[in-house]
């Protein structure tokens, strides 16, 4: 009985050590789309489809030669009909609206103000007073100040 279950042992422990194969062919046929490792389907050829909602249905594609017509300029279908515009959102009106901030003074220099990307020159802002001392600008000091302000400081 001993001999039996020393024999059974050895046996289940070199089955666990053995080479399995690693690739074992499929025999399915891809006949319809194919679902990639990421779960998706393939959609570089979709076969035209038409669904109830327009948004989800897929058209024929042109041949090459309407292809290259329409891209040469030629007769192109007809586009499909615009979507009506959405509605503009409007804010609620606010119980309480402040007066508008003054106007800040003209800059000295007679560079533009507003970049190219759109975005304003804010690295020399003219000194600027307002209500709230948050947003105020005050004025820069001298090179020679900040330098007394600096070696203070140390």
């Amino acid at each position: 009985m001993k001999v039996a279950f020393a024999f059974a042992a050895i046996v289940s422990g070199a089955a666990a050590f053995s080479a399995k194969p690693a690739f074992r062919a499929s025999t399915a046929l891809n006949n319809g789309p194919v679902k990639g490792a990421g779960g998706m389907h393939d959609t570089r050829d979709p076969a035209p489809f038409q669904h109830e909602d327009p948004r989800k249905s897929i058209s024929a594609a042109p041949s090459f030669e309407e292809y290259m017509k329409q891209r040469a300029g030629g007769a192109a279908p007809a586009p499909a009909p615009a979507a009506p515009a959405p509605v503009a959102y409007t804010p609620p009106p606010a119980a309480y609206t402040p007066p508008p901030a003054p106007a800040p003074a003209p800059a000295a220099h007679s560079g533009p103000v507003k970049g190219a990307g759109g975005m304003h020159d804010t690295r020399d802002p003219a000194p600027f007073q307002h209500e709230d001392p948050r947003k105020s600008i005050s004025a820069a000091p001298s090179f020679e100040e900040y330098m007394k302000q600096r070696a203070a400081g140390n």
